[in-house]
């Protein structure tokens, strides 16, 4: 099978939770998304006041790979 390219939306994907494959052909992947690659020129930068915060959010990716489609919605404590 030759690799296929989704469209996921933006951000910084740093851990990958757990992923599985449901019944309907579809995967599913719980992971940790940063709105933008975390910069780190100088670890110190990471404390500067004027620096926005770069809170995480855990979300869950579904993967159609018949449909060639990719959806995200939070992952929100009640679905754990």
């Amino acid at each position: 099978m030759d690799p296929r390219h989704l469209a996921a939306g933006p951000g910084f994907v740093f851990h990958i939770a757990q992923g599985y494959d449901r019944a309907d052909g579809t995967l599913e992947l719980d992971l940790v998304r940063y709105p933008e690659f975390p910069r780190l020129e100088c670890p110190a930068s990471v404390f500067a006041p004027d620096r926005p915060i770069l809170a995480p959010k855990l979300e869950r990716l579904t993967i159609d790979p018949v449909a060639g489609t990719c959806r995200t919605r939070p992952l929100e404590s009640a679905d754990r």
